[in-house]
């Protein structure tokens, strides 16, 4: 996970000074409360993923977090405003049926 953040901040030219003790794998994520599931094949969406909380800071200390590849599929092109108001519109779709 760090090595590929590693690569990941050198290929995109983002600052990176975390260190290998500065990744804790919790066993729920954090947004989803779903298990993180470490060690399967390939990704699935209860991976641990490593996630940049404001993505323009890049990987650096105090700005990571790890949270499940679902969660951080959902949040990476979005803003944290237009998230609210998905979960708004859904919230208006799913009671008006």
């Amino acid at each position: 996970m760090w090595h590929s953040a590693k690569a990941r901040a050198k290929r995109n030219s983002i600052p990176f000074d975390i260190a290998p003790t500065d990744i804790e794998i919790p066993q729920l994520c954090p947004l989803l409360g779903i298990e993180l599931v470490k060690g399967a094949k390939g990704f699935n969406p209860n991976s641990p993923s490593l996630d940049k909380i404001i993505p323009e800071l890049g990987y650096v200390k105090g700005n990571v977090w790890v949270i499940s590849m679902r969660a951080n599929t959902m949040k990476q092109n979005a803003s944290l405003q237009e998230l609210q108001i998905l979960v708004k519109n859904l919230e208006i779709k799913i009671k008006g049926q």
